[in-house]
């Protein structure tokens, strides 16, 4: 689909022609590719791929892979800077070695899929919070919005914290390439992805699929039913319903992560905007695992105030507990797809990335609100760069 999108911009194509499967479908195989997608992404998505997209497919795939490892380790990289934490140090290597771990980043290679890009995206933009760069984080957010959708509840997150002139900036620049891209996309294109993709979303029964590890796929499969999708839901909801469970879960998520903490401490602002990245996640109405690699900046985040606390405390909680539960399930190759037709509660098993995140968000939480009252320890062991061996030096 990325390269299908490319190509026929590339090529002068009607674009208002994209949304038109069997069209689509041509396309795909004049283009020499032997398989089948289903055109749901926005038209501005055919911006990314348009370097790329006068190579061969294959090739274009090489290229696209190296493009995408290369954006993840610079992301992992800017990451640990943000965080203050020491590349060389051994909490800085053994959270290197947790992101290439990350189970998520794998499928994003095998598939060809963007988040690594969208990954280094966001952590432009969290960079842009840590050092109050208007531009960087306004142009970061709008870019992702534009590239895949992302960007609404960092804009959300931007407007609990008054951040007006990055909400401002944010909706400029989107409006702004919307226009100025208007005469290669053209009305009619916006107006497809509108009637055919947007106003579909939880009407289709594929939605329960497992792979959809996201709270509405959850709702869907527990109350939808379908003979092929979900042949054994608890109770069986009208689609109406559905979607008033799903998206008021989803807002009151939303709304509980995005909850203004009164700390403008520095290390709790960069948890709590990764926090608003991560949450974009889980919210959305699809989103497959290879998403889950945006909830980086949020464990390394995580991890960075959890090892603080054991170093001032020499013990572990039930929060770490939970944190090491949620980091295993997001990283082991769990082959939870088998699990489909599974029925009610052994279902559940087959959402472990899901709930590993909802943990993740729900833990950001606890810790950014407890963390308002140790603001002194933090800074004093983000100076040093290193994890100290004896605890009074922090002191």
């Amino acid at each position: 689909m990325y390269y299908t999108y490319a190509r026929m911009v590339l090529e002068g194509e009607d674009f208002n022609m994209a949304y038109n499967v069997d069209y689509f479908d041509a396309k795909v195989s004049e283009y020499g590719m032997n398989t089948k997608d289903i055109p749901n992404n926005l038209p501005t998505n055919a911006l990314v791929l348009l370097p790329i997209a006068w190579l061969p497919p294959p090739t274009a795939k090489i290229v696209w892979s190296v493009i995408s490892l290369v954006a993840f380790v610079l992301s992992m990289k800017m990451i640990l800077q943000v965080y203050g934490i020491h590349l060389t140090s051994n909490l800085g290597l053994g959270l290197m070695t947790l992101c290439l771990a990350w189970r998520p980043a794998y499928d994003n290679i095998a598939l060809g899929q963007l988040y690594m890009v969208i990954l280094l995206i966001f952590t432009l933009s969290l960079q842009g919070i840590q050092k109050e760069k208007v531009l960087m984080t306004g142009l970061s957010v709008s870019t992702a919005c534009l590239i895949k959708g992302y960007g609404i509840v960092p804009v959300l997150w931007m407007i609990t914290r008054m951040k007006w002139k990055m909400v401002l900036l944010t909706v400029a620049f989107t409006v702004l390439v919307f226009v100025l891209t208007l005469p290669v996309f053209g009305l009619g294109s916006w107006t497809q992805f509108g009637a055919s993709i947007v106003t579909n979303l939880g009407a289709s029964p594929s939605e329960a699929h497992v792979a959809y590890q996201t709270i509405n796929g959850l709702v869907y499969h527990l109350f939808f039913y379908d003979p092929i999708w979900s042949p054994f839901p608890v109770a069986r909801f009208p689609l109406p319903i559905l979607l008033v469970i799903s998206y008021g879960l989803s807002v009151l998520l939303i709304v509980l992560i995005l909850r203004k903490i009164g700390s403008e401490e520095r290390h709790v602002l960069l948890l709590s905007y990764s926090s608003a990245i991560a949450v974009s996640v889980v919210t959305a109405p699809l989103a497959e695992e290879y998403h889950y690699v945006l909830f980086l900046p949020l464990v390394v985040g995580l991890i960075l105030f959890r090892v603080k606390a054991w170093v001032e405390n020499q013990r572990f909680k039930s929060i770490d507990v939970f944190l090491l539960s949620a980091i295993v399930l997001m990283v082991l190759p769990l082959k939870y797809k088998t699990l489909q037709l599974e029925s009610f509660p052994m279902i559940l098993l087959a959402y472990p990335r899901l709930i590993a995140g909802l943990v993740l968000l729900l833990l950001a939480r606890r810790v950014a609100k407890h963390s308002e009252t140790c603001t002194d320890t933090v800074d004093s062991l983000d100076r040093n760069g290193y994890i100290p061996a004896n605890p009074n030096e922090i002191r």
